[in-house]
């Protein structure tokens, strides 16, 4: 077997896993309408899918090759990383089935629906059980006050133990993980 022959081979994986990928993103962007709201998505999605034409084309330039010395350009190196690439495409797509709570849908990417409704809900929940504590206590209603707190209160546990329990969330919470991003004022 010629050395191009393993380019060809290799380029073809490429233009498949890559197609495939891209394909796959583009149409959970589109099946999720988030063309303009999740860009990463998009930009990833049009990545794996320019990639895989560009393989395309080193697929079409070593099939119509009119000369021996155009498919000498591939050398071990250049076979070398398109083995490697063809690989990590390969296996990213068998991977899809083992992790299919991170991949699936537009869960792969920040999901700003989800990231947005989080927010309504915390507002909804927390926020406006403890301004309405404040406003008791401010009041001398002490046991409205106390009812609101506990109502926030159970709230928030609520949303935690919801975040906690889904799908592809970590069964056990380790050491450091709870600790906030930004110091509190």
């Amino acid at each position: 077997m010629e050395l191009w022959h393993l380019a060809l081979l290799a380029n073809v994986a490429v233009t498949i896993a890559y197609a495939a990928i891209g394909t796959r993103v583009i149409a959970v962007v589109h099946a999720s309408r988030q063309w303009r709201t999740n860009p990463l998505a998009v930009a990833t999605g049009a990545i794996f899918l320019t990639c895989a034409a560009g393989h395309a084309g080193h697929v079409e330039h070593l099939l119509l090759a009119s000369t021996s010395a155009s498919r000498l350009v591939w050398d071990w190196h250049l076979v070398a990383i398109d083995l490697v690439t063809a690989g990590v495409g390969l296996r990213y797509w068998m991977l899809r089935s083992r992790f299919g709570t991170l991949v699936r849908g537009a869960s792969l990417f920040e999901d700003v629906a989800v990231r947005r409704q989080e927010a309504f809900d915390i507002q909804d929940g927390v926020v406006q059980q403890l301004a309405t504590a404040k406003m008791a206590f401010e009041l001398g209603d002490q046991a409205a006050g106390m009812r609101a707190l506990e109502a926030g209160l159970t709230a928030s546990r609520s949303m935690v133990a919801d975040r906690a329990s889904r799908p592809g969330a970590p069964s056990v919470t380790r050491a450091g993980e709870l600790r906030r991003k930004v110091a509190s004022p």
